[in-house]
This record gives C-alpha cells, structure tokens and sequence, in this order.
C-alpha cells in the first residue's frame, strides 16, 4: 500500500471548548453545521476542512499474507458518524497553528501535506488549533481511519485491488518524482 501523510487534526466534533483562562473572553464559534454525510464543514480562515462521514460498520484488518501479524484477524468494527479532513493537514495550516514548518520536504509549497511530525507533535498542533478555533479536533481512531480510507470498499485500496490503478489514485515512490505534491490533487 501507498505511504500516507501524516494526518494530524484530522477529526472534529463541533462541541464548543471552554475559553482559556484569559483576560478577554473569546466569542463562541461558529458552529459547524453539517446535516448529510459528505456536507464540508470549515472552521474557515486557512484551517481544515473536514467532511462528514456516515457512521457503520466494516471488515477491519486484513487477510493478505504480506501484511504484518498485527492486522489479522479480519472483524467487523462499527464507528460512529464523524468528520476527517477533506485532506492532510497542510505544512501552511501546519505554520499558522505552529508558527513553524517541520516538514523535510519543505520546497514544495504550503499546500502540500506537513511531514516529520510525530504524535507529541501532532497532539500539541491539535490543542493550539481547538484554542484558535473554539471547536474540538482530536486525531482520529484507527478503525475511524481505516473505514474512511476504505470508502465502503473491501479491497485492498478504496479502489479495489488492481496495483497497476495506484498511480491514478496515490503519490508514492514510483510516480512522485521524489518530492511531495499538493493536498489534493490525487
């Protein structure tokens, strides 16, 4: 399979957060209305995107013989509706949060995804982006990520299983030039 950004903040529950213990109180969000899986929800001003997704169930893990240990057995996992960003978190989103770019891939331009972030990293970029926005990011569950990345499918990729259809759908090694390409565009 495909290498995949990191995909930090990529979920959102539009519960309000308290304000920080400031001197001037900030004004309530907006909310982010969404009524239909697929609606876009935007905190606006740079930040993600997200979109809804419905919630159900799927087959989780995998059978093929080539996949590590940890992926088996294959069982069903159902997971609530919830929002994931329309894309990766952008090394532009990255700096106006962080005030930095971590990324090693850094020539390309703010549009395309942030990279060399570790977890510790991505959890602090969550709690500075829920204080500027007044909404709830989290990153999302494992079996969150998975359902969305399979895209009600049951294959090997959210297209089915044809590797030679990858190109068409993924940047990796074999067709990425050895540089990192806009959010996106595949």
């Amino acid at each position: 399979p495909a290498p995949v950004a990191a995909p930090a903040a990529a979920v959102a529950e539009p519960a309000p957060v308290a304000a920080p213990a400031a001197a001037v109180a900030k004004p309530a969000p907006a909310p982010l209305l969404c009524q239909q899986p697929g609606d876009i929800l935007c905190a606006g001003n740079g930040f993600p995107e997200l979109v809804l997704l419905p919630g159900g169930s799927f087959q989780m893990g995998s059978s093929q013989e080539e996949d590590d240990d940890s992926e088996r057995p294959v069982h069903t996992v159902r997971v609530a509706s919830f929002a994931l960003g329309k894309y990766p978190v952008t090394q532009g989103q990255w700096k106006k949060v962080m005030g930095r770019n971590p990324s090693h891939f850094s020539n390309g331009g703010d549009e395309c995804p942030v990279e060399c972030v570790s977890w510790d990293d991505a959890q602090v970029f969550i709690q500075k982006l829920n204080q500027l926005t007044g909404h709830t990011y989290r990153l999302p569950s494992e079996a969150e990520w998975e359902y969305a990345c399979r895209a009600g499918g049951t294959g090997q990729w959210c297209f089915g299983d044809d590797e030679s259809q990858l190109t068409d759908y993924a940047w990796y090694a074999g067709n990425s030039g050895s540089k990192t390409h806009p959010a996106g565009e595949k």
